[in-house]
């Protein structure tokens, strides 16, 4: 790395720390102001609450590390420009690649970090955080109802496990102590017909052997290829031994794909068959944007560059203008591409990928006018 490199990378990365840590600041001001009445009312240990908010930083990272390059990238090539340092290289004969290619290192190690921590670091950082949030509330209510049956998280939920060709249906499950009520589950073939269903008016998951009890209830068994049932048996208590679908795992499939990981939305995707719904679209839409996001670090290179560049010729705040313009349009477009995919009008992994790759065509338009 030569001398030019290295003082303009030294520039770069005392503005883009800065920038970083103003929007990470600004981020944990809005979750405090979101979330701490919730653990002053729980009485939250205060460490606890500390690493809640700790673990919220590698989420809000798809957000901020794009921003925090572009504003950063902006204001170095405006630095240099206001010093006339731009113009003294372009004079000396260095082209404009040179001049930044250090920018360029310093744009994909951004993309390095950023998709490390969407895969490895927020998957468990996500995780984490909701965990310490629903285990304050719910160790709260159990103080207050003296009853962990009753302090539980319930919810209704249809739980699709293509893997094992069994369908849920559950009228109230309780994720944390596995208590279910009004269960139905349909065993299919594969072409989707009923081999056998169970229903009961009360199911629980046991933890310690890993399968769920059912109880009061009835099974019912058809033959194969025969639209009529050919048996019925009512039962008290039945145990299946092969039925270890988690209660945690089916209340995900009840939450926003934005407040999953990207190794839970995997397993969903890993276990779902019905591919043509709503919900399996929108996860596959999440997983392919958490993928995608880190090459936005990129895009802001690419946009940074020629504007800044082109705006020493003209007004610098015009290039600068446009380069924020063109990145606003980019989130926008990422945000039609989620809600086309979600609802299915566009392919998932189309979804997530275009509005990226059509303004990286953009940038790299911008970048063969400049040279």
């Amino acid at each position: 790395m030569t001398l030019l490199d290295r003082y303009i990378l030294k520039e770069w990365l005392k503005v883009f720390g800065m920038a970083l840590g103003a929007m990470v600041g600004l981020i944990l001001i809005g979750e405090i102001f979101n979330s701490m009445p919730d653990f002053i009312q729980w009485k939250t240990p205060a460490g606890r609450v500390a690493l809640y908010y700790l673990y919220q930083i590698p989420e809000q990272m798809p957000i901020v590390l794009p921003v925090a390059t572009l504003v950063s990238m902006l204001f170095i090539l405006g630095h240099l420009h206001k010093n006339q340092e731009i113009t003294a290289m372009r004079a000396a004969g260095l082209s404009v690649r040179r001049i930044t290619r250090s920018l360029w290192v310093a744009g994909a190690a951004c993309t390095a970090a950023l998709l490390l921590v969407n895969t490895v670091i927020a998957a468990a950082s996500t995780e984490a955080a909701r965990t310490i949030y629903e285990n304050s509330e719910f160790d709260f209510r159990r103080k207050a109802e003296k009853s962990a049956a009753k302090a539980d998280h319930f919810s209704s939920v249809f739980f699709d496990n293509g893997r094992d060709s069994r369908r849920w249906r559950i009228a109230r499950l309780g994720a944390y102590t596995g208590q279910a009520s009004g269960v139905q589950v349909y065993e299919l073939d594969g072409t989707g017909a009923p081999l056998r269903q169970v229903f009961a008016e009360s199911a629980r998951f046991d933890f310690t052997r890993g399968f769920w009890v059912f109880e009061n209830g009835r099974e019912v068994e058809y033959a194969k290829d025969e639209p009529a049932f050919t048996a019925q048996r009512a039962f008290a208590t039945k145990e299946l031994p092969y039925y270890r679908e988690k209660p945690m795992h089916m209340r995900l499939m009840t939450m926003k794909p934005s407040n999953l990981s990207l190794a839970e939305i995997d397993s969903l995707l890993a276990i779902s068959s019905d591919m043509e719904s709503a919900k399996t679209s929108a996860l596959a839409v999440r997983y392919h944007s958490l993928l995608a996001s880190p090459f936005a670090c990129l895009v802001c290179v690419g946009l940074a560059i020629p504007f800044a560049v082109a705006g020493v010729r003209t007004n610098p705040m015009i290039g600068v203008s446009n380069a924020i313009g063109v990145f606003i349009l980019y989130y926008l477009f990422d945000r039609i591409g989620y809600a086309l995919g979600s609802q299915q009008i566009l392919p998932p992994m189309l979804a997530a990928w275009l509005p990226l790759l059509l303004v990286l065509a953009y940038a790299a338009h911008l970048a063969r006018k400049m040279n």
